[in-house]
């Protein structure tokens, strides 16, 4: 289908860029630049068993016998497991990232790097878009 042809409406604003018919000389290039993620934040549960013992316990002839000796450590490179607590799911450690990064932001500003006065000093310019 030809979704830009004649007859097609287009979207105030929106470009369209005919690839098959486009000259071989021009190259796209992107419009923003230093775009993209800057911080990020990971949480592991504080609790976790090795994965050497896992591979013992999985040797004993009434698991999966001496064959899953370093499927973990060697085979996946894995040297411990983490897991939650009864009380932990998904949400929550979300909800534990975004506090982390929340409380972070308010800390150091949101964009420190990109934003500088004339003197070279950064602004921060979370503080300023709430004064």
């Amino acid at each position: 289908a030809d979704f830009a042809g004649e007859g097609s409406v287009v979207p105030s604003g929106a470009e369209t860029f005919d690839l098959a018919n486009r000259d071989p000389g021009v190259v796209f290039q992107r419009k923003s630049r230093n775009a993209g993620m800057h911080t990020i934040e990971v949480y592991t549960p504080q609790f976790y068993f090795s994965q050497l013992e896992m591979e013992e316990y999985d040797a004993r002839p009434d698991r999966f016998g001496p064959t899953v000796i370093g499927k973990y450590t060697k085979g996946v490179g894995q040297v411990e497991a983490r897991f939650p607590t009864d009380d932990e799911d998904p949400i929550s450690f979300a909800m534990t990232v975004v506090h982390r990064l929340i409380e972070r932001m308010e800390a150091k500003g949101i964009n420190e790097t990109g934003s500088y006065q004339p003197d070279g000093i950064p602004l921060n310019i979370w503080s300023l878009a709430y004064d």
